[in-house]
């Protein structure tokens, strides 16, 4: 190979690499005087707004949303959720039963039964409950009452 002072735009970066590797600075604080850190600043400010916006988020969701309690024995409905066709469209139920808690998971799932003692075969996740309220002759009755 032969070389030529025309080939050195072709040596000039292994050359720059060789220098800036052995002095450790960058081609900005080479030409500037100083480190870029306008971007990882803003990088950091950026991550400071998110993390403010997130604790803030939970915070409201918190203040508003009291989380549900059930325990064993309770009355509850069950959301009816997913891609069933139904001809009443938006006027279609959206919560099925009456069904009893037979147990309770720790990782926030109900077992459930039916009133007629029929056992659901998978556990259902509280999100998908909530409580069922009867009435007996004006009298109002909790879930408690059937287990």
């Amino acid at each position: 190979m032969v070389e030529t002072s025309r080939d050195w735009s072709e040596k000039l970066p292994f050359a720059l690499w060789v220098y800036r590797t052995s002095t450790g600075a960058t081609p900005y604080s080479l030409v500037y005087g100083m480190e870029l850190s306008l971007l990882d600043e803003r990088r950091l400010r950026a991550a400071d707004h998110v993390q403010a916006y997130q604790r803030k988020m939970a915070r409201a969701f918190r203040k508003r949303v009291k989380p549900r309690k059930f325990q064993k024995g309770d009355l509850v409905l069950r959301a009816l959720r997913g891609l069933i066709s139904d001809p009443r469209g938006k006027f279609r139920p959206t919560w099925s039963g009456s069904y009893v808690i037979r147990d309770l998971t720790r990782e926030e799932a109900a077992w459930l039964t039916d009133l007629d003692e029929n056992q659901f075969t998978e556990p259902i996740n509280v999100d998908q409950l909530k409580k069922f309220y009867a009435y007996d002759h004006g009298q109002r009755m909790g879930g408690h009452h059937f287990e």
